[in-house]
């Protein structure tokens, strides 16, 4: 079990920061060396509803 609340998505438009959702599916990856959350699913931005990178990164 992945602690999402660990975890945000950067938008990479309006650049504000959002939580992701628990029920979004999950996995822990070793991207670039780093453990990163990669999720199932490309987020939506809650502000400017622009889809962004499935990366998420600590917060």
């Amino acid at each position: 079990m992945v602690n999402k609340a660990a975890w945000i998505i950067k938008c990479d438009n309006c650049q504000k920061e959002y939580d992701i959702p628990e029920s979004a599916p999950a996995r822990l990856e070793e991207v670039y060396g780093e453990k990163r959350l990669v999720l199932e699913f490309r987020p939506e931005c809650p502000y400017c509803n622009t889809y962004n990178s499935r990366i998420a990164i600590s917060r």
